[in-house]
This record gives structure tokens, C-alpha cells and sequence, in this order.
């Protein structure tokens, strides 16, 4: 669940090799979030997974792709290029 936010908790699903994009203008906000708070809020409870097809509309929303990465790339990046892999919720 992203209840972490979007940007640290997509990057569990990451690996050496493979890195999430998201498409920030394909993120469902609730009333009152800014893309920014999607990103990085702690109280989103939505379910996040990859899969090898694109799942029917009424059953998922997509908003990105995995792609290939080198190592040192960041797990998690916009279409823009930003890196999002940690933003988020920080448990102390």
C-alpha cells in the first residue's frame, strides 16, 4: 500500500536493474492534494503493484511503466526526470 507515499514506497518495487516512472498527470488526487502531497503524503492508502498487461480501467488506475536502469539511476523517477524514490513518509 502507499501509505508510506507514492515516491518511497514505488521504489520497494524497484530493483538494480529495473526503475518505476510516473506519469504525475495520471496520479488520482483526492479533493484538496496537489501532486506534490500525492508524492510524498503518508496517508494515501491505495494499493501500488506492476503487472505485464495493462489491467481493465475499472480495475486500476496505471500511472507509469517499469523500464530498464543502471545501478546508480534512481529507483523512481516523473516522465519529467525528477527523482521521487525518496519522498515520503520518514518513520523515526
Amino acid at each position: 500500500d502507499i501509505s508510506d507515499g507514492l515516491g518511497q514506497d514505488a521504489s520497494h518495487l524497484a530493483s538494480v536493474n529495473t526503475q518505476l516512472v510516473i506519469d504525475t498527470a495520471m496520479i488520482p488526487l483526492r479533493e484538496g492534494a496537489t501532486i506534490p502531497s500525492a508524492i510524498a503524503d503518508g496517508e494515501d492508502y491505495e494499493l501500488l503493484f506492476t503487472c505485464a498487461t495493462k489491467p481493465p480501467k475499472d480495475l486500476a488506475t496505471p500511472i507509469g511503466f517499469v523500464q530498464q536502469r543502471n545501478a546508480l539511476d534512481p529507483k523512481v523517477i516523473t516522465t519529467a526526470g525528477e527523482d521521487i524514490s525518496n519522498l515520503g513518509w520518514t518513520h523515526e
